[in-house]
């Protein structure tokens, strides 16, 4: 071979312009390294510019063409016939079991394989069975899989690309979008152990720039996504991910299982979620958030308030700008909050704090905080009472103890009680010394006195009366009183206590049988006073409790026998002052006698 030659080696077939009056004058051309066929490319007869392989018959009439170069400008029609055809004029080329409806079926540069399969627009590619790109630079491949748009693409079994610049995978998939994009196939419904699907269709992205993923995804919003099986984003930008959900508002977001995001801006999230409300989130199981706003979190709870907060379980968040999170709460007051376990809050503004399964308490009124159901620590993690405090407590104005509905506006402090028995207030230093003080009370003036430091009153109908107090009665001393008003009492009368009652009270020295120091006391013994003088003695009504005495209440017995003492001293000083008188007279006597 001649390696100097161009066109060494080789087989070619051409079109011939200057067939007339050219240089060129052979058909068929062949030397030692190539072959050359030269077709004409003028009008003549039916069979123009044309070369063709065909199959031997006997018969005449009967011979099929299998291989043709075809310069014509203009596709002929064709109706299924197995042949190889390329138009080199459109640079198209067939193969396979050919179906050209029309002049206008064979696009330019266009490619077609298989059966039946039709490029019709420019630049398009058709393979397969029955598959058609129509759009310019479209590309179709599968069975009857079609792209319809310009720069679509359509790859599967009846997969379709419907949309400009438009994608379709898959066997059924639908891209009817601009630009949109579809993945994937349809599928039947079925179970593994307790795992259940329904059955799915084809994927389908009909939304401009929007992306379906998977099996029965339906992307149908402006730029809208579905990834998973049975899902549907149906308005602009909304995004449905997993399986059967549904993200129907605008922007809205669907997750999980069977979650719906219909408000605009709506997330859902885990299974069987809902979120209706705009820019509303629900997240967990079962969980809703219908308010605008609102959030839902956990296992059934419910924020349908607008920019209500529900978390938890069972909770319920119905009123404006309400908080319910726990178990089993319920917000429904504007501005309420409901915390913890069974309670629930109606009132504008009021606060709710459940601490343990119980019949669900309501608060009704307004601007209201309650904790209901156990104890509440503060410094402490191990609260004992229904509020332990560990470190001080200051408050500036009234604290009130006790259940009898004290107001308590005259007073800084107020402790009541209502019981048969028992005290209502302790004071306790368990410090152990003579240092370790009880109680410290400071009134008055400085200069002045008058003040009570305490005060003491007895209920009488219905209302208090005085009946004691301790004064600051000088400088540096107080007062204890009594009431002794005339006024208070009836059935006056001189007491039949005397001096010989009293001469009868035992006055003795003891200690008590718990003082260490054995300190020697002086004093009386209850038992023995009450025989004598019972009106200081307050006698126990339990045998095991102990006697005591009033020794302020001595003290009338000790006036009235002075009282007594004072009248024998001043009988008895007349007596003197009598006989005194007697004994000067007889001593005159005596010295005028002398003087005889």
């Amino acid at each position: 071979a001649d390696n100097s030659k161009a066109g060494k080696g080789g087989f070619a077939i051409g079109g011939v312009s200057a067939w007339k009056g050219g240089e060129i004058k052979d058909i068929f051309h062949a030397t030692v390294d190539s072959t050359k066929i030269y077709v004409s490319e003028e009008t003549g007869g039916a069979g123009k510019g044309r070369f063709s392989v065909g199959g031997r018959s006997t018969t005449k009439g009967n011979e099929k063409n299998f291989f043709d170069v075809n310069t014509a400008t203009t596709a002929e029609t064709i109706t299924n016939q197995n042949r190889i055809l390329w138009y080199p004029q459109k640079n198209a080329f067939m193969t396979g079991h050919l179906f050209v409806e029309s002049a206008d079926s064979v696009g330019e540069n266009s490619f077609a394989s298989g059966y039946k399969s039709r490029a019709i627009g420019n630049y398009s590619q058709a393979l397969g069975y029955m598959a058609v790109a129509r759009g310019i630079y479209s590309t179709a491949i599968g069975n009857q899989a079609i792209a319809n748009d310009s720069n679509s693409f359509a790859l599967g079994e009846m997969a379709m690309a419907q949309g400009v610049e438009s994608y379709a995978f898959g066997r059924g998939a639908r891209a009817t979008g601009h630009r949109s994009f579809a993945f994937g196939s349809a599928a039947p419904g079925g179970a593994i152990d307790t795992i259940t699907w329904t059955i799915a269709g084809a994927p389908v992205a009909s939304g401009n720039f929007s992306f379906a993923f998977g099996n029965g995804a339906l992307a149908q919003g402006l730029g809208s996504i579905s990834l998973g099986y049975n899902n549907m984003a149906e308005r602009s930008f909304a995004l449905a991910l997993g399986s059967e959900t549904k993200a129907t508002g605008a922007y809205s977001t669907a997750m999980g299982h069977n979650t719906k995001a219909s408000g605009a801006y709506s997330t859902a999230m885990g299974r069987e979620t809902t979120a209706s409300g705009a820019y509303s989130v629900a997240m967990g199981r079962k969980s809703t958030a219908s308010g605008d706003h609102s959030i839902a979190m956990g296992h059934n709870s419910t924020a349908s308030g607008p920019w209500s907060t529900a978390m938890g379980a069972s909770t319920t968040a119905s009123g404006l700008w309400s908080t319910a999170t726990g178990w089993n709460t319920k917000a429904s007051g504007g501005n309420s909050t409901a915390m913890g376990c069974s309670i629930e809050t109606q009132g504008n503004f009021s606060f709710g704090i459940g601490l343990k399964f119980q019949t669900a308490p309501v608060i009704t009124d307004p601007n209201t905080m309650a904790i209901m159901g156990g104890n509440v620590g503060i410094g402490t993690v191990s609260p004992t009472h229904t509020l332990s405090v560990i470190g001080d407590i200051f408050t500036s104005g009234n604290l009130l103890v006790g259940n009898i509905g004290e107001t308590g506006t005259a007073y800084k402090l107020t402790v009541s009680k209502s019981v048969s028995s028992g005290f209502v207030a302790s004071i306790k230093n368990s410090g152990g010394t003579k240092t370790s003080h009880g109680l410290r009370i400071q009134a008055g003036a400085m200069t002045e006195t008058g003040a009570n430091f305490i005060t003491f009153y007895k209920p009488y109908n219905n209302t208090s009366l005085p009946i004691g107090s301790i004064t600051h009665s000088a400088t540096s001393a107080v007062s204890y009183n009594t009431s002794s008003d005339k006024r208070l009492k009836e059935n006056i009368r001189k007491t039949n206590y005397t001096v010989h009652d009293l001469m009868k009270i035992k006055v003795i020295d003891f200690n008590y049988l718990f003082d260490e120091s054995k300190t020697a006391v002086t004093g009386f013994i209850a038992q023995d006073m009450y025989e004598i003088f019972p009106t200081p003695v307050t006698k126990a009504d339990d045998v095991n409790d102990y006697w005591s005495i009033d020794y302020g209440k001595v003290t009338p017995l000790i006036v009235k026998a002075v009282q007594d003492q004072q009248e024998i001293i001043q009988s008895q000083q007349k007596q003197i002052e009598s006989q005194q008188k007697q004994i000067d007279e007889l001593k005159a006597l005596v010295d005028k006698l002398m003087m005889k």
